[in-house]
């Protein structure tokens, strides 16, 4: 459908806020407390209101139904905490840009506040707090995002035009909550994939005035179109005008990483850590690198602290206690390893695919232990749980797998294991990378860059021959062949990116049709989640969202 002015609905923020139909979510575990802040809410003539008394209850609350506020206090005793709660909500989608999330808290310490601003929370609660001042946050809140349902209602459906046009006419209209709608319209423009036009109107922006979030937006576009060097110097920009603006040392980690500086990258990261200690998905990759680094002293610290805080975290990965065991590994106390693995075994029981994990990395310990035949018994039981998962496993298992093949003596499986991931990601240099520095560690670095040269040729000719049926106009042979191709290889980008392609090129030829339409996005999502920079990911969003218009 054509945007126009008359689709777009007139948006001036009422005088009088109507709190009587506003849904809310209380989260706290004293009871005491939830009935003082019950009663409070019941006197501003709100009538739905929930509770929760944990983290896990609020976390299923909000699983199940869409609350306008969400009143969560910091601290809930044993188990998740606010941050927690937060962190899992908008991971999974539970709260979005309409949605209120209000922390209360009676902590002010510094890891806390910066903890939780990360996962930005749209307003704090001090305890104690007297009804007066509940009422004025809850107020100022809903004035300031009672106008993005229709936006995020567009979203929703893939619609980015008709959101960015709402965007528009309700900056033009200088609501009183203009920033957060600039920074929403500029993370819409990032998620259509529209790069160009995102780095164009961060610069509009920026031209009003030196503002933190623009520089970043900036930051971002520069670095997913791969101009690293630009990227670089905003990043750098911004923590020197700011030196608490987490967000901006994760960025210019990733940017280092992809400029071939991981010592770089690990520094940025540690001095992120130091001033936001309680993020777990930066110790993750803190470790990482520290591991690729051979700073295994690093790396351990990251591993125990992901560990720690992963407890009651909806970020916990038996990929923590798997890395942290490798960590010992190379240290040459294998034992110690086995001793976390046996911990991550109690932690994880009922889940084959960190039976997986934990079984390969028990083979590696056995293995630098010289007991060959217990490394060979957990490699076997590795073997027969991944024959019972659907699911592509992660290329860092994938690899811990074949190189226990490799060092058991099982070169085959390890070579077959090897092709596999190679031809899933025959563009990703870093992936590349670390498959090669597998084979150094295993002494056999000219047959791994042999086997790693044949397999990026196979589906090189692959990709190309789908091509071809594509440039012949041979539309429908194309579809069917990218299809065949895309469930071999569902994580190859350039295989998704192609099959995306053909079903756009037959839609323009034959009409738009909703489930090619439905097609083309999920192999265009899949390529946006790989590699958000990938060369032609940018034209084939903008012809796709025209195709979706015209359906």
């Amino acid at each position: 459908m054509a945007i126009t002015k008359k689709n777009i609905p007139s948006f001036q923020p009422p005088s009088i806020i109507n709190l009587k139909k506003k849904k809310v979510l209380v989260v706290e575990d004293f009871f005491n407390f939830r009935l003082t802040i019950r009663r409070m809410l019941r006197s501003f003539n709100i009538n739905e209101i929930d509770e929760a008394a944990d983290g896990e209850d609020a976390v299923k609350k909000l699983s199940y139904k869409k609350y306008d506020i969400i009143l969560c206090d910091y601290n809930l005793g044993a188990g998740k905490d606010g941050q927690q709660v937060l962190e899992e909500a908008k991971y999974r989608g539970y709260i979005d840009y309409s949605n209120i999330f209000i922390m209360v808290t009676a902590l002010n310490t510094t890891d806390m506040v910066m903890g939780a601003l990360e996962y930005q929370p749209d307003d704090y609660l001090i305890k104690p707090f007297t009804k007066m001042t509940l009422e004025k946050k809850l107020r100022d809140s809903i004035r300031k995002k009672e106008n993005l349902k229709n936006i995020e209602r567009a979203i929703e459906k893939n619609d980015y035009a008709n959101a960015i046009a709402i965007c528009d006419e309700l900056i033009r209209s200088n609501t009183r909550n203009r920033t957060e709608l600039l920074k929403l319209k500029g993370e819409i423009l990032t998620k259509k994939g529209d790069y160009t036009e995102a780095a164009v109107f961060y610069e509009e922006v920026l031209s009003m005035g030196n503002l933190p979030w623009a520089m970043l937006g900036l930051g971002k576009t520069k670095f997913i179109t791969g101009d690293y060097d630009a990227a670089k110097d905003i990043f750098e920009k911004i923590i020197a005008k700011n030196d608490k603006n987490v967000a901006a040392y994760d960025w210019l980690a990733l940017t280092h990483e992809k400029m071939g500086n991981p010592k770089e990258a690990q520094k940025v990261l540690q001095d992120a850590i130091l001033i936001s200690p309680k993020a777990i998905l930066r110790q993750k990759t803190l470790g990482n690198i520290a591991y690729k680094n051979k700073d295994f002293i690093t790396a351990e610290q990251s591993f125990k602290e992901a560990v720690r805080q992963g407890k009651h975290s909806f970020f916990k990965s038996p990929s923590d206690y798997t890395s942290l065991a490798k960590v010992f590994v190379e240290r040459n106390v294998p034992e110690e390893g086995l001793k976390v693995l046996n911990d991550a075994g109690k932690e994880f029981i009922n889940s084959p695919e960190a039976g997986l994990q934990i079984s390969v990395t028990e083979s590696l310990a056995y293995k630098k232990m010289n007991r060959e035949k217990d490394a060979r018994k957990a490699l076997a039981k590795a073997t027969q749980l991944s024959a019972t998962l659907p699911d592509t496993l992660p290329s860092s298992v994938e690899l811990d797998l074949a190189k226990a093949f490799f060092l058991t003596g099982n070169e085959e499986s390890g070579k077959a294991i090897i092709r596999r991931l190679i031809q899933s990601n025959h563009e990703d240099q870093e992936l590349i990378s670390d498959v090669q520095a597998v084979f150094k560690d295993l002494n056999i670095a000219d047959k791994g860059r042999e086997i790693i040269s044949m397999a990026r040729n196979e589906i090189i000719k692959l990709n190309n021959e789908g091509v071809r049926l594509v440039r012949e106009g041979n539309l429908s042979k194309a579809i069917e062949f990218f299809e065949q191709a895309v469930a071999n290889l569902p994580t190859n980008k350039v295989i998704n990116a192609n099959a995306a392609h053909a079903l756009i090129l037959y839609m323009q030829k034959n009409g738009s049709e909703t489930l090619l339409l439905e097609k083309a996005m999920k192999y265009l999502d899949r390529v946006k989640n790989i590699d958000p920079a990938y060369k032609d990911l940018e034209n084939l969003m903008k012809i796709y969202n025209e195709l979706n218009r015209e359906a």
